[in-house]
């Protein structure tokens, strides 16, 4: 009997620490964020080049983890060269700093591409302020 309530108590402290250890590494590591928006930062102009070919899900998480709300335009310049750029002016036609660039992604239905990776700027110096895919109805 006293065997099993030690065994008991060891399992659960030993599952309390597997998960423990499992949310520190897997979500909670200091630094794991940045170090995958830099690793994304450097897979993107590897997926626009060979035409976002892959692993949809891949894809789309490079794309997210990429472009981050917040961040200066600046830091994606290099990025930005690769896509095409849409400048939104003001009802009254004045130019303002909004501006989407946008990459076509062609899952293969025909047309200019079935999805879209978009970012959004806007701001002086440009920010970026959303990040989404929007898929293409036609």
């Amino acid at each position: 009997m006293t065997f099993r309530i030690v065994a008991s108590v060891f399992g659960a402290v030993a599952a309390v620490a597997a998960l423990g250890m499992w949310l520190w590494f897997a979500h909670l590591r200091p630094g794991l964020e940045e170090e995958r928006h830099e690793q994304a930062m450097a897979d993107w102009p590897i997926l626009v080049q060979n035409g976002f070919q892959g692993n949809r899900h891949d894809i789309a998480r490079t794309f997210r983890r990429c472009f981050r709300p917040g961040d200066p335009a600046s830091k994606y310049e290099a990025l930005f060269a690769t896509a095409e750029e849409r400048r939104y002016p003001d009802p009254d036609g004045t130019p303002t700093n909004f501006v989407q660039y946008e990459w076509y992604w062609d899952l293969g239905h025909g047309g200019k591409g079935d999805a879209r990776f978009c970012v959004l700027m806007n701001g002086d110096p440009p920010v970026v302020i959303q990040v989404y895919i929007a898929p293409i109805l036609y």
